[in-house]
């Protein structure tokens, strides 16, 4: 089996870490901070766990510069939950239109918006 600093990656997918960083990830794996636990093991609504969201908030800002006025958020699903995201607001956006439209052609008595 080749070495990992004698290959030579090209996929499209995610790119190759270097080998101190997967190392980091691995101890993290099995005994995250000398806690007897794996990083998965902790709970997600542990102090651990907040402060892990917590240090990478601030972490990412600083590298991107994220300014105040702008949130980050950790988001599950990948790729694919991101994709459904934009969509489910692009519904969101035009039943708020039609709704303005309703209201506007119907006055403000909303229960014959509904009527109809």
């Amino acid at each position: 089996m080749p070495g990992r600093n004698e290959v030579a990656y090209f996929g499209a997918g995610p790119a190759p870490l270097p080998t101190e960083v997967l190392m980091k990830g691995a101890e993290a794996f099995v005994n995250f901070q000398n806690s007897g636990l794996s990083l998965v093991e902790i709970s997600h609504r542990s102090q651990t766990a907040n402060q892990i969201l917590a240090d990478t908030k601030a972490a990412l800002t600083t590298l991107l510069n994220i300014p105040d006025s702008h949130d980050i958020l950790f988001m599950h699903g990948g790729g694919s939950g991101e994709f459904s995201a934009v969509v489910h607001n692009m519904v969101a956006v035009w039943v708020e239109r039609r709704r303005r439209e309703a209201e506007k052609d119907l006055g403000q008595d909303s229960s014959k918006i509904v009527e109809r």
